[in-house]
């Protein structure tokens, strides 16, 4: 099964997408929680690119990924997926 990060912390602005996360995606998925180690490389992440459009939430996710080896990210954001294409 091909891993693909989702970042759902747009979700807090539309309560139904919440709802269909919660009854579908959700279901059929892993879901990781943020720990001090990794929150950690994050800030590392963040100020080492010392770039506008990457925020902290960005470089924990691209973290995460490089753990994991995921190479896929869909969340709508254009910093992100660029960072993505460029690790």
């Amino acid at each position: 099964m091909k891993t693909v990060f989702a970042d759902t912390s747009g979700f807090y602005a539309a309560m139904d997408a919440v709802r269909d996360f919660e009854r579908g995606l959700l279901r059929l998925r892993e879901v990781s929680f943020v720990d001090a180690q990794l929150h950690a490389a994050g800030i590392q992440r963040c100020l080492a690119a010392n770039r506008r459009h990457l925020s902290l939430t960005d470089s924990v996710s691209l973290e995460w990924m490089n753990e994991r080896q995921v190479a896929e990210a869909r969340d709508g954001s254009a910093a992100l997926e660029a960072a993505v294409s460029q690790v």
